[in-house]
């Protein structure tokens, strides 16, 4: 972008244009809800339980995929460490991504093994939703004993998350909350408004009752509240200091003010 000075009295001296550079862009956010239609896949991984115990994991087909779903702890290292605990793999994977249930209300990963069109496979698992909250999170190969609980550890990827995380397209929207009466804590992820739209203002009670077609693609709204803390605040909101922050450049992942 091109601005000719004003401030000159002469014109038969004309300034040189001054290039100001690009605005920067705003911190993004990491994921977004994206529904799809594929209800076998969403009612299959439903029927799965962590606490059920089986003498090889449960195979299935999930979103075009063969997948094997492994009870395990993913957060084993987390939040200490931003990395989820995967068991050993052959070959680096390409690529994983989170989904959840219609509502919200149960959530899983999905480590892709291979992902061919024609032979594409993957393994899934029971994941905390809390884990959206990191936006660097990575993958180590972790093996736990079970007789003597002692760790051993592998490799760690360096690989994000995919941004979308895919739901059932239904007209239930996303709302997942979590409440600690014992530390006076609160935990809620939900969907927000359409990709690229403005943010709207919360409904009434009419719009509440009133059915509405949920979008493809829907922003993710967070909200945490604890005693400890000693004000109301709001995280990652502020459009003028995001900016300014990307114009002073860095590219830090984060750290403690």
């Amino acid at each position: 972008m091109q601005v000719m000075s004003t401030l000159s009295p002469t014109r038969e001296q004309p300034q040189a244009a001054v290039v100001l550079p690009a605005a920067p862009k705003v911190w993004m956010p990491a994921h977004y809800f994206h529904r799809v239609h594929d209800p076998a896949s969403f009612a299959w991984l439903e029927r799965l339980s962590p606490t059920v115990a089986t003498q090889s994991p449960p195979l299935g087909n999930c979103f075009g995929m063969e997948v094997a779903y492994l009870a395990l702890d993913l957060l084993h290292w987390f939040p200490s460490e931003t990395v989820l605990a995967i068991p050993f793999l052959e070959a680096v994977p390409p690529e994983y991504f989170l989904v959840c249930s219609s509502g919200g209300q149960r959530w899983w990963c999905f480590v892709v093994l291979r992902n061919r069109a024609e032979k594409a496979c993957a393994l899934v698992f029971d994941i905390d939703p809390s884990v959206l909250l990191i936006a660097g999170l990575g993958l180590r190969e972790t093996h736990i004993e079970a007789a003597t609980e002692a760790v051993t550890c592998g490799r760690d990827f360096s690989l994000a998350p995919n941004a979308a995380v895919l739901c059932p397209m239904d007209q239930r929207p996303i709302r997942y909350e979590r409440l600690s009466p014992a530390t006076q804590e609160y935990f809620c992820l939900s969907e927000g408004a359409a990709i690229g739209s403005a943010p709207g203002a919360p409904p009434g009670l009419a719009g509440l009752l009133t059915p509405r077609s949920l979008p493809q693609t829907a922003a993710m709204e967070v909200s945490i509240g604890s005693r400890t803390l000693g004000l109301r605040m709001r995280v990652n909101d502020d459009d003028a200091l995001m900016r300014f922050l990307d114009s002073l450049g860095g590219d830090c992942a984060g750290g403690v003010l």
